[in-house]
């Protein structure tokens, strides 16, 4: 079982880096690169994530994967979890880095399953009910 706490505390610090410096809309797009690579590269997800490699290959991994695609607080971030051996917890740092962002923006995420497709009309009409009930924006999805 992972452990969210820690990974609240770090997705907590870099947020709060990144707002200092005005760039967490940077850091927030370079966290979703970073969690499509890992998911969509298996070699990169199992250098970071196998204990037996030595910090300084996973550095030098994480490096060539992502220096020249991210700011260099989301590199130096990512360095830092490799350095504290914390990279098994990337999943959960981004996930609640995600939800941080989404919280000061004051949007929340909405899931909608239905049996059939929603007309636009029913999908806004959905969204300002959800807005009103929550006091936040709505950001939806709708599945079949």
């Amino acid at each position: 079982m992972k452990d969210t706490r820690v990974a609240k505390r770090y997705a907590a610090a870099l947020g709060s880096v990144a707002q200092r410096d005005g760039i967490l809309d940077a850091v927030e797009q370079d966290m979703l690169l970073v969690e499509r690579f890992i998911a969509e590269v298996p070699y990169l997800r199992a250098v970071l994530l196998q204990p037996l490699v030595s910090e300084e290959r996973k550095t030098l991994v994480a490096t060539q994967a992502f220096g020249d695609r991210t700011t260099g607080t989301t590199l130096n971030f990512l360095k830092l979890l490799i350095r504290k051996r914390r990279e098994d917890l990337i999943d959960e740092v981004i996930r609640e880095f995600r939800i941080l962002t989404l919280a000061q923006a004051n949007v929340v995420d909405a899931s909608v399953t239905a049996a059939v497709a929603l007309t636009p009309k029913q999908n806004q009409a959905l969204v300002a009910s959800l807005e009103k009930l929550t006091g936040k924006n709505v950001r939806m999805t709708a599945d079949l």
